[in-house]
């Protein structure tokens, strides 16, 4: 499994190199998670072949190992050499515009990931993931700052900060400790569901809202994607392709979405030991 991880962790540096930013924080934890630590060179002998891969391509395109591609892009190029490739420090106006705002804002889109944070306040309180708490923590909040420290913070033509997508997963695997907790009571539990529905209703009416998504919409939601999908105006999808317009052409998607909701709960998994440290409690 760890020859797995570590193929994982190269394919997604060379997919998205910004992503080493995560992967040092998970790479230290199973250097502190294993019994036996000299294990961990799997993870990196995985990883390398992929490295020098994306070495070789850089230096036989730009004369150097290093990922400078931005350098040479023909868009925004005063924005590519501003700081280094794009990053100055965090301002405060792009921290607002990737969490909250409605134009990029993360929890605009999607205010379900919220409880994550809660989660995380539950994770801390058991002292025996304190080590977890710390991994999910550090990406969440490395990867906002890094966000927020690029001059182009807004990503260009996306859903929400297309930036912060790579650390999505260790905001919302926090959840679930929400989940269990809250679960089980009524209100609480509407809530949740709340959340749920009106995150996915405002990603999918921005997602399918519309044939291309502008760059500058200050509320793409209410400027773009809302009177698009009232006239009806839905963006090209597998259904046109089948012939199918309009509102209709969304029944392959719809059919999709009720196979995973069917299938997703009869799934099992099986948990293989790895040689992690056995945890007291």
């Amino acid at each position: 499994m760890l020859w797995v991880t570590g193929a994982l962790f190269g394919l997604a540096l060379i997919s998205e190199y910004t992503i080493a930013l995560i992967l040092a924080g998970v790479f230290f934890y199973a250097v502190y998670a294993l019994e036996n630590k000299w294990q961990v060179w799997k993870m990196v002998a995985a990883a390398l072949p992929f490295g020098l891969v994306m070495a070789a391509y850089n230096l036989a395109t730009f004369k150097t190992p290093l990922p400078v591609g931005y350098l040479y892009s023909p868009n925004y190029t005063d924005l590519h050499y501003e700081g280094f490739l794009s990053l100055t420090y965090p301002k405060l106006h792009a921290l607002w515009g990737i969490t909250f705002s409605p134009y990029r804002g993360l929890f605009f889109v999607s205010p379900f990931l919220l409880l994550g944070f809660l989660g995380l306040w539950y994770l801390w309180r058991r002292r025996e993931n304190r080590a977890e708490w710390w991994v999910l923590t550090y990406s969440v909040v490395v990867f906002i700052l890094y966000n927020s420290a690029s001059v182009m913070w807004q990503g260009g033509y996306a859903v929400g900060p297309r930036y912060l997508v790579p650390m999505l997963p260790f905001l919302a695997l926090p959840v679930v400790f929400v989940l269990n907790r809250w679960a089980g009571h009524k209100w609480p539990r509407i809530g949740i569901a709340a959340l749920m529905l009106l995150s996915g209703a405002v990603v999918w009416a921005e997602t399918i809202g519309g044939q291309s998504f502008p760059d500058w919409s200050l509320n793409p939601l209410a400027e773009r994607s809302l009177p698009a999908l009232l006239e009806g105006n839905i963006a090209r999808n597998l259904g046109m392709l089948l012939g199918l317009q309009g509102w209709l052409s969304l029944l392959p998607l719809a059919a999709a979405f009720a196979l995973i909701l069917w299938g997703v709960p009869r799934l099992r998994f099986a948990a293989q030991p790895l040689g992690l440290r056995p945890r007291s409690g």
